[in-house]
């Protein structure tokens, strides 16, 4: 097998609307070796929109970083490819071939690739060629449960020189419900010789040894199992028990330090909007939260935000003096 340019076990998902600074620092702050960015779109990114600009901010504390672009013209991704590596702070560029989103595949990007081998070719002979750093691919086992071809499209992408791929054992039409298929990682992981990171349903420590045992990967692909949870790459990095599932004190000052970062980085009206979902995040393995949601969805404030979340802990806290 050829050495894997990832030092790390496991890696933070391109999350769409999701993996930005603040969540990749709070990741970082707790064990990610590597993270991407969300998934750039070709098109606004080579006009430089200013939401693409806002996906590619960084730091030196974000670092080694990928970068994912999402598009189906060669040369247009290829010039993506190339403007992110002039940035200078990128060490991979990676290629969607796997979102199932509908205004994705509707204009015959993203897993809506994997219809058409020769184009997915194209396309990354294309990307590769035009940068110098490492290019990777992400993709799913196939379309749909009787068009699987991910072996195919893996040693499509080995031959046009891809030095990763990420195999999500699902199909498009499964979106991100039903079983995970190892199997189709595994076979995968047997036709190539790059490095094979799993992807698919991996929310503890267990799931992603779990994920290796079966297929003989070489990484794993945290996405929603990352997001409220970053004691989870600490956890898998170092095979230990990180969540401090005991201790809602310190999951409360975690999202505050999430929190601040989101108002630090986009200014309190847009974070507010973030905290609403995020908010909640952090507490679902925790009980009564029925009523914290609720108060979570109507927040208008840093203030109020931090009066939700303090009033939940105190719930929480006199709840289990109450059952002590």
């Amino acid at each position: 097998m050829a050495k894997s340019i990832f030092q790390a076990k496991v890696l933070l998902a391109p999350l769409s609307g999701m993996s930005d600074l603040p969540l990749r620092t709070v990741s970082r702050e707790h064990g990610c070796r590597f993270a991407f960015t969300e998934m750039l779109a070709i098109k606004p990114l080579l006009t430089k929109s200013p939401k693409s600009l806002t996906y590619v901010s960084t730091n030196a504390f974000d670092t080694p970083l990928g970068a994912q672009i999402v598009g189906r013209d060669p040369a247009m991704m290829a010039e993506g490819a190339a403007i992110l590596e002039d940035m200078g702070f990128f060490t991979v560029i990676d290629v969607n071939l796997g979102c199932p989103a509908r205004k994705v595949v509707s204009k015959g990007e993203g897993s809506a690739l994997l219809k058409d081998p020769k184009r997915v070719e194209r396309l990354l002979k294309k990307v590769v060629k035009a940068v110098k750093i490492p290019v990777t691919c992400k993709i799913r086992s196939g379309w749909s449960p009787t068009t699987v071809n991910a072996c195919e499209i893996a040693r499509i992408a080995e031959g046009a020189g891809i030095q990763a791929i990420t195999v999500h054992g699902r199909t498009k039409d499964q979106g991100y419900s039903g079983a995970v298929d190892h199997s189709v990682i595994k076979s995968v992981k047997e036709c190539v010789s790059i490095p094979v990171i799993g992807n698919g349903n991996i929310f503890t420590r267990e799931d992603a040894a779990n994920m290796i045992a079966t297929t003989g990967c070489d990484h794993v692909m945290l996405a929603r199992g990352a997001l409220g949870n970053p004691w989870i790459f600490d956890e898998i990095e170092e095979d230990r028990r990180s969540y401090p599932a005991n201790d809602i004190i310190v999951v409360k000052e975690t999202l505050l330090r999430h929190a601040q970062l989101l108002c630090d980085f986009y200014g309190e009206k847009k974070a507010i909007l973030l905290l609403r979902r995020i908010g909640c995040w952090y507490f679902k393995w925790f009980p009564k939260k029925a009523h914290y949601k609720l108060i979570m969805s109507h927040i208008k404030s840093h203030n109020e935000f931090l009066s939700a979340v303090e009033d939940y802990v105190t719930s929480i806290e006199q709840h289990d003096i109450v059952e002590g």
